[in-house]
């Protein structure tokens, strides 16, 4: 059997379209688990200030216990900016400006 350039090129046109309709499913694929992913970190964060145990965190939501970690780390460093900011605490580098009234030295005395 011998094969002619038209067969050969339908040949390499249907590779190409199943090779791209391939990565375009595969894209679709990656970003299906990526949203699964980002609403279990959701969830578990919501867990945890919920003050719902690891344990359970773990067994329900499926993810990893350095994944937990992380959201943990991310919950405390979170509450730390906003407890400086609710309290206007100046930060290390910036000059202590006294801003209480009444504490400056009266001239008239």
């Amino acid at each position: 059997m011998r094969f002619n350039s038209f067969t050969l090129a339908a040949q390499n046109a249907a590779f190409a379209h199943e090779r791209d309709l391939r990565d375009k499913a595969q894209i679709k694929y990656d970003g299906i688990q990526e949203g699964i992913q980002l609403n279990q970190l959701q969830n578990a964060q919501a867990m945890l200030k919920d003050h719902v145990p690891d344990e359970l965190i773990l067994k329900y939501i499926g993810i990893r216990s350095d994944q937990l970690n992380s959201l943990k780390a991310q919950i405390a460093s979170s509450l730390i900016q906003e407890s400086e900011t609710s309290y206007d605490i100046p930060s290390p580098d910036s000059p202590a400006v006294n801003t209480t009234k009444g504490t400056e030295p009266d001239e008239n005395q």
